[in-house]
């Protein structure tokens, strides 16, 4: 689209366009066109510097030296990018025989031969140190990253020419160069997460102890060491400081077998117990998952909650052969003696035990997940990562105590490694399941919790808010006590409306404000209760996250100013309301008392001045 330089800017300001955003894009087009001519010198430099060192240095010798980063790396760069790392080494950090560093000798030997721009970027790149940054926050065109052993801050531009992807808490070793109100990362990179971070530093500390050497000079001399602990997941320290093997546990599967001898009863018996859920199923074959632990994730940043439950054991149909898989001794044989309910249609046939080996922070566990269709597929991970749970769990990595614990002992540093691995993480997973995921995983709740400050990664911020609560399974019918037909019936619920999500609420809020209480008191929370159940019947919301401002905007408005009512009606009406969204924050977790209370107050105003909002 083309815009005459005297027309109205098409951002709104009221200025003509030529003094308003088209001189935006002129900076901006500046900005683009520098930073290309910053990278395109970069890059020629660098060719610059390679042509040197490969031409002064004999091809024995750099097969050597060659050989001499691949063994002081300990092989953890991957052969598809050593050589770029390789190459970095010897322009940046290798001393050579006449004592200087590669960038160092080339520009001593060539500065004559540079042009003025080229001359400057060098004699800059000669006085760069290494740093080991992590990212600690991020806007919308930058990331901020700390050098964890000095706590100088860099803003770093979020280009992909600067930084291919983005992950929170990562970081890396290497060099930044100031170029304009940015800062720019100069050669080759890995970007890894928190905990090999803490390793890496730990690592550098002892090394600079050990030696008597300051960082700048640990870190050029020990880049080859330094990258070994920066790419390698986990490891443990022995008392000589060399890098243990990854220590590990045994778990077991358990196996069972059973033959079938009655394919009609068995697959009746499966259909009746609603804690079997079939998982996929041809002609040839079904398998199963037994569930139980059953949870919805709640979530602020969701309209609809995701129900999620415990995988104990999968089960395989197969033929005549009934085959079932666990890692929970426990369940196998609870899941034995649900079986014997099936005795005309199974026989038991063996039971084989095998034990695997596994990292030992790792954890074997397996979940069942059921969302609404409009909710995004990675939420199933979030809904599987129940942290304030497993802030309780012991950790072998930290001597089996729990992140609680640690946070109690002020062991901050480990508390908050833990739990900003985890974000990157889950940052990773959700990226894998879709490249544009828009949410990311809640670390502020478990964060508040534990007294710890926020992430500045999160989604939401500080408002957003998660939660986890026990529900039956849903598969199973309500089953209504006899004491409370009773109170469904006065609510107005019928067999067919009481499986609602609002039912069972309703009705524990009812009873409590009503039982023991005088007549009129009932009578105000039953023809209360009783028109918001109406209003929600007319509506498709599955849960009270759903039931936003508008929501209570039009039962409030239908109620008291289209239909006539009694000054008390209305004043019983938005008490009750008032009430009952209180109390499902309280018993949910949910915010619903300011979504009700934003249009209790428009409505309100509309009752004490209906003048002011009549129609002229």
């Amino acid at each position: 689209m083309t815009i005459n330089r005297n027309s109205p800017c098409p951002c709104g300001s009221g200025k003509k366009f030529k003094k308003c955003c088209l001189n935006k894009q002129h900076v901006i087009q500046i900005q683009e066109i520098k930073e290309e001519r910053f990278f395109q010198q970069k890059h020629s430099l660098v060719e610059k510097i390679r042509s040197f060192i490969m031409t002064n240095l004999p091809y024995s010798q750099f097969v050597q030296l060659q050989e001499e980063f691949n063994t002081r790396s300990n092989d953890a760069v991957a052969p598809h990018i050593r050589e770029g790392f390789l190459q970095f080494w010897l322009y940046f950090c290798h001393r050579y025989e006449n004592g200087l560093r590669g960038i160092e000798w080339f520009f001593e030997e060539q500065q004559g031969k540079l042009s003025v721009a080229e001359k400057t970027m060098a004699k800059v790149w000669t006085t760069l140190s290494l740093k080991i940054v992590q990212a600690v926050d991020k806007k919308e065109n930058t990331i901020l990253f700390e050098d964890l052993l000095t706590k100088e801050q860099f803003t770093v531009l979020n280009s992909k020419e600067n930084i291919p992807a983005f992950s929170p808490w990562y970081g890396t070793i290497g060099l930044l160069e100031a170029f304009g109100e940015y800062d720019y990362f100069n050669g080759v990179r890995s970007f890894n997460g928190p905990s090999n971070l803490v390793n890496v530093v730990q690592f550098v500390q002892d090394l600079m102890k050990k030696e008597r050497q300051p960082l700048e000079q640990t870190l050029f001399k020990y880049y080859p060491e330094i990258l070994s602990v920066l790419m390698v997941d986990d490891y443990v320290k022995s008392n000589e400081g060399e890098l243990d093997e990854l220590q590990e546990q045994v778990i077991h599967q358990h196996v069972l077998q059973y033959k079938i001898i009655n394919q009609f009863l068995l697959n009746q018996f499966l259909k009746e117990n609603k804690d079997f859920l079939v998982d996929k199923q041809n002609q040839n074959r079904v398998t199963l998952s037994w569930v139980g632990n059953w949870k919805e994730y709640q979530d602020s940043e969701l309209k609809d909650g995701v129900l999620i439950a415990e995988v104990f054991a999968t089960l395989s149909v197969e033929q005549d052969k009934l085959m079932i898989n666990s890692f929970d001794e426990s369940k196998v044989d609870e899941l034995k003696e649900v079986l014997k309910q099936a005795v005309l249609a199974l026989q038991f046939v063996s039971e084989d035990t095998m034990s695997f080996n596994i990292p030992i922070n790792g954890i074997i566990k397996n979940s069942f997940v059921q969302m609404s269709k409009d909710t995004p597929p990675y939420f199933s991970l979030f809904a599987q990562t129940n942290l304030l749970t497993e802030i309780d769990m012991p950790i072998p990595k930290y001597n089996n105590q729990t992140i609680r614990q640690l946070v109690k002992e002020k062991q901050y540093e480990a508390a908050l490694t833990w739990l900003q691995q985890v974000e990157n993480n889950m940052y990773q997973q959700a990226l894998h399941h879709d490249a544009d995921f828009q949410v990311t995983v809640d670390m502020n709740t478990v964060r508040k919790e534990l007294g710890l400050p926020l992430s500045p990664f999160v989604t939401g911020g500080q408002t957003r808010v998660t939660s986890f609560k026990n529900i039956a399974n849903p598969y199973i019918p309500v089953v209504v006590e006899s004491n409370d037909i009773q109170y469904y019936e006065a609510l107005g619920f019928k067999p067919s409306t009481i499986e609602n999500f609002y039912a069972v609420d309703m009705v524990e809020f009812f009873k409590e404000r009503t039982i023991g209480k005088a007549e009129n008191t009932a009578r105000k929370y039953r023809n209360s209760l009783g028109v918001l159940r109406e209003h929600l019947e007319t509506e498709t919301h599955t849960g009270w996250t759903q039931c936003v401002p508008s929501f209570w905007f039009s039962l409030l408005y239908q109620q008291l100013v289209q239909t006539e009512s009694s000054k008390s009606f209305q004043k019983d009406f938005i008490s009750t309301m008032k009430a009952f969204t209180k109390w499902i924050d309280k018993h949910k977790n949910t915010n619903l008392s300011s979504a009700a209370l934003e249009a209790i107050t428009n409505i309100e105003e509309r009752l004490t001045n209906p003048k002011t909002f009549q129609r002229v």
